[in-house]
């Protein structure tokens, strides 16, 4: 047992490997539990880990799943840090292997900070590969992509959006892991190009204009000095 400050209370129960000793609890012949001697838990393997509780799942099973029949949070999670590292955030989620971070089956309502905003990492120093795209271009296709009106199978009738089909999108620009989803890293970047594309386009009618106008000018100073010369001759009959 600890020493004498310790207090038990109702219901409670302690188990004490001894001063400096981790405490495993085993099922099946696996470790199923380790407290580590400074508080931090980790449920499903020993591997050490950062984080106040870590769960490992080295299978198909979800590693934590929250779950709300009520008015409550299935998984909540909070930060008072004023930092923007991400080792700041009240939940956070990251695969390496190519899967999903995160993955939410229904509507996410984002509330707090600047009211809705959300932050995609585009660092130069994590990309890779990296070439110029040609604007024109990306705003041909962009003109050629179906958009659309349509409401989600799962959702009212009621509620529209508008927007192009993954499918469309996918085929192209050939961006994204799929044609099923629709990165808005990569909408976002499409439709900057296209905005320079239409700059481009812009400034090249701009300069036509100019010339036009400029021609349009030489040739009305040309007709103007024909007419004098019309209305000298007529005077001097």
């Amino acid at each position: 047992m600890p020493g004498t400050q310790a207090t038990i209370g109702a219901g409670e129960m302690i188990v004490f490997g001894g001063a400096g000793v981790n405490t495993s609890l085993w099922a099946g012949g696996n470790r199923a539990v380790t407290i580590l001697t400074d508080g931090r838990m980790l449920v499903g393997d020993g591997r050490l880990h950062p984080a106040k509780v870590a769960v490992y799942s080295d299978n198909s099973f979800v590693a934590v799943t929250g779950i709300s029949s009520g008015s409550g949070s299935g998984v909540s999670g909070s930060s008072g840090s004023t930092s923007g590292a991400s080792s700041a955030a009240g939940i956070r989620g990251s695969n390496t292997s190519g899967g999903w971070a995160g993955y939410f089956n229904g509507p996410v309502a984002i509330i707090g900070g600047c009211q809705g905003c959300t932050t995609a990492v585009s660092d130069r120093a994590l990309k890779a590969n990296i070439s110029a795209v040609d604007p024109r271009s990306v705003l041909d296709k962009l003109a050629a992509l179906p958009v659309q009106a349509w409401n989600y199978k799962g959702d009212k009738p009621s509620v529209r959006h508008v927007g192009p089909m993954a499918q469309d999108f996918r085929s192209a620009f050939n961006l994204g892991a799929d044609d099923k989803h629709i990165d808005m890293i990569d909408a976002n970047g499409v439709t900057m190009a296209a905005i320079q594309g239409l700059y481009q386009q812009n400034q090249e009618l701009a300069a036509e204009v100019r010339q036009l106008r400029a021609q349009m000018a030489q040739q009305q100073a040309q007709l103007n000095k024909v007419r004098r010369a019309v209305r000298r001759r007529a005077g001097n009959r």
